[in-house]
């Protein structure tokens, strides 16, 4: 479970970050404390200007990838890449934090916000990484966000965009990881209704560790 004292910096336990097993997780917080956060009733500012950037780089470096080679955002909005087609893609997170996850060779961003899951290719600095999920230079997007929802699935846009390798906006489901060793990672997104697995993909990532 992860816990605001597991860290310094944070502000009311709206981001944060712990370690579990060989992954390094931090949350972060799409709606306040960056340059151009949304402005509306549930946003900040609730720390100091930036105070959230400046908090996710001093973290990041901080990681002693030898103990816990890979490396995981969690957020609520997608950035850089949204294909959700009655809402805009968090322009303003990606300003913010992706060049951070491209510098401290974060492995995944994995986002909600939309009902349907969806992933794509790797991504760094806005460009499509050609290598895919072979050693890869930026992080991994991936969107789960159909657990459940009473008003149904979001509706993507039409035709799909190039970076998006699967979608899957008709089954509710949710997500597994395994973390094979230092260099392998497989992801699986499962149908709740039968328990089938709809999408598995598997990331190597050299590390520079034999284990």
């Amino acid at each position: 479970m992860s816990t605001k004292d597991q860290t310094e910096g944070y502000v009311q336990n709206m981001w944060y970050s712990w370690n579990h097993g060989m992954a390094h997780f931090v949350q972060i917080n799409t709606e306040t404390d960056f340059p151009s956060a949304p402005e509306h009733v549930y946003s900040g500012l609730f720390g100091a200007n930036g105070q959230q950037v400046v908090w996710l780089e001093a973290d990041l470096a901080a990681v002693d990838r030898t103990v816990t080679p890979w490396a995981s955002t969690n957020q609520h909005d997608s950035s850089p890449k949204d294909i959700f087609s009655d809402c805009t893609n968090c322009t303003a997170c990606g300003n913010a934090f992706e060049s951070l996850m491209v510098k401290y060779n974060v492995d995944v961003v994995w986002a909600g916000h939309v009902y349907y899951y969806e992933r794509d290719t790797p991504i760094a600095n806005g460009v499509p990484d050609p290598k895919g999920l072979n050693n890869l230079t930026g992080p991994w997007y991936l969107t789960s966000g159909a657990a459940g929802n009473v008003e149904g699935h979001s509706k993507p846009k039409s035709p799909l965009p190039s970076f998006v390798e699967y979608v899957n906006a008709t089954s509710f489901g949710w997500s597994k990881w395994n973390f094979h060793n230092s260099s392998h990672l497989t992801h699986q997104f499962f149908s709740s209704e039968t328990n089938e697995v709809m999408d598995e993909a598997t990331l190597y990532k050299d590390h520079g560790l034999k284990w």
